[in-house]
């Protein structure tokens, strides 16, 4: 898999700033450390070392010379380092070579750093990414921690590279493009805290970072705030960043209900660019100018109903289709609106507008069945949302993490136990630290019957923040598991965290009436109901014992 190219709309950052000489420092010690098994030292001058001191004064053929006699006499830190100065001179099949033996020897992180780098010169993108993830796993501090948070953010890959770049923008807060990189990635990951603590300690005059603090204030919901940022860069900013700023600048005035200077930020900036021409239809349209949004999107929309794989173009091309729908619905021609809505709900089917505007435009063609078929949908996806509490927005603005947990719960409550999982393996990778992701999944993998794999979940959560909810999954799991003492130890010490946690009081009810321990069993049913009169199970359990 060649090397992706970073897509139009990352292109402010540049492919390479100089380095800080701290990171240098850095880099030259690891790539330059002695490798295990080397050579003893002689009475005089180690050739070697001599080898190394040009290195450093950047002599590199000479370098080279002495490096490839020292290998061909057997000196396998001078292969390594040989390896090293072919990858920088960018003589990646030849880094290869010289390197490959080393690792079937031995797994020096060094080594596979640079095998990796010279596998991605080479083109072999996934074999350089497995070299430099087990680089990083054996020296979790090293270069190889960097080269692969930008690798992947260089490829569009935000999940897998953010992980990587906030670990290096930890240990090194000096190396300002990995920082840079880093708030990026949290930008598109929507993470606007993570992109905040990246973007403080930058150069504040730098248009990349004032583009990205307008983008993180627009996340944000705080739009005259960001346009103190971008407005200035609408003018003055690099002919590479202008689709960015002018996007993210009409945005702003979107949200701040100015229709009319988001016209006046696109016009004469948007032909040939799907993005920035759906905005400006979509602002043409709040300013009710519907032609002239129609005539915008509709070369674009036909295009899209021509592609055979529609869903290629991913959400971009469903908001396309959507919005030239409803202007056409709008229009009052729901005959032609209908194969384009129809189109958004299969590339975009949790977008409840889509589902809301073919209702609509069902209804106005005459087909009652399929309007309440789709507005049914639609009901159910508002209903999802709505199940959020009334500052839910706010919180989860401020913890990334909330939205992702509230909504793997919500699948897990509809029964797509997978796709709930698969929204939790993803968040643990981007926020490992976190305990509530693994006491979720937990809870997920013990509904998809794996309670060897949901016990190590909760655990790990315990580790990371002990708390009553951790301590009761446990015990369900344990009780699942059929380790009943265990269990029993587990729920008694969420109970003496918190002696009204109505799960708990349930559980281990149940637990002591399987065990004909029903005194014990009721006095904690009635604890539960005096807490919640309503329980429903607790109820049935006091049922069960009297029955």
């Amino acid at each position: 898999m060649p090397l992706r190219s970073l897509p139009r709309s990352r292109r402010f950052l540049p492919r390479h700033r100089p380095a800080t000489v701290a990171f240098l420092g850095v880099l030259l010690c690891f790539l330059l450390a002695p490798i295990a098994g080397g050579q003893e030292a002689d009475a005089g001058p180690d050739p070697f070392d001599e080898a190394l001191a040009k290195i450093q004064r950047n002599e590199l053929s000479a370098a080279v010379a002495d490096l490839e006699r020292l290998r061909a006499e057997g000196d396998r830190r001078a292969a390594a380092a040989l390896g090293a100065v072919y990858v920088r001179l960018d003589r990646h099949a030849d880094a290869l070579e010289v390197l490959e033996p080393l690792i079937e020897e031995h797994d020096d992180p060094g080594v596979l750093y640079n095998a990796g780098r010279a596998a991605v010169g080479v083109g072999d993108f996934d074999r350089g990414l497995d070299m430099l993830r087990r680089s990083a796993e054996l020296a979790p501090g090293s270069p190889a921690v960097r080269e692969l948070g930008v690798l992947l953010g260089r490829g569009g890959d935000y999940v897998g590279a953010f992980p990587y770049l906030r670990r290096w923008s930890t240990l090194h807060p000096e190396d300002e493009e990995a920082r840079l990189l880093a708030a990026v990635a949290a930008v598109q990951l929507e993470r606007a805290p993570d992109a905040e603590a990246m973007l403080s300690d930058l150069a504040q005059d730098d248009p990349g970072v004032q583009l990205l603090w307008g983008q993180t204030l627009l996340l944000k919901g705080e739009p005259y705030a960001a346009l103190g940022y971008l407005e200035p860069l609408v003018a003055d900013a690099p002919e590479a960043m202008q689709a960015d700023v002018r996007r993210a600048s009409a945005r702003a005035h979107m949200m701040a209900g100015e229709s009319n200077k988001a016209i006046d930020v696109l016009e004469g900036h948007a032909e040939g660019n799907p993005q920035l021409t759906l905005q400006l239809a979509q602002a043409h349209y709040q300013n009710g100018d519907v032609q002239q949004a129609l005539g915008l999107l509709q070369p674009f929309a036909e295009r899209i109903a021509a592609t055979p794989d529609r869903s290629s173009g991913g959400s971009l091309a469903g908001s396309i289709v959507l919005e030239h729908g409803r202007l056409l619905l709008t229009d009052d021609r729901p005959d032609e609106a209908l194969p384009y809505l129809r189109m958004a709900t299969e590339i975009i089917p949790r977008e409840k507008l889509a589902w809301q505007s073919l209702g609509q435009a069902l209804a106005a063609s005459g087909d009652n069945d399929g309007a309440r078929q789709a507005i049914a949908r639609f009901q159910q996806l508002a209903d999802d949302e709505g199940r959020q509490a009334p500052n839910q927005v706010d919180v989860e603005r401020n913890d990334p993490t909330a939205k992702q947990l509230r909504l793997a719960f919500e699948k897990l409550t509809a029964g797509e136990d997978e796709e709930a999982l698969r929204i939790l393996e993803q968040e643990s990778v981007l926020n490992p630290e976190d305990a509530r992701i693994p006491l979720l999944a937990s809870r997920v993998l013990l509904s998809l019957q794996r309670p060897g794999e949901a016990l190590r979940a909760v655990e790990l959560s315990l580790e990371l923040r002990p708390t009553t909810d951790g301590l009761y999954q446990r015990g369900a799991v344990l009780m699942s598991l059929q380790r009943l003492d265990e269990a029993e130890e587990s729920l008694r010490a969420a109970l003496e965290s918190n002696p009204e946690h109505s799960p708990t009081l349930n559980d281990l009810a149940v637990l002591l009436m399987n065990q004909n321990r029903r005194d014990e069993a009721r006095t904690l049913l009635a604890r539960a109901l005096e807490i919640w009169p309503e329980d429903p199970v607790a109820k049935q359990n006091l049922d069960r014992l009297d029955g």
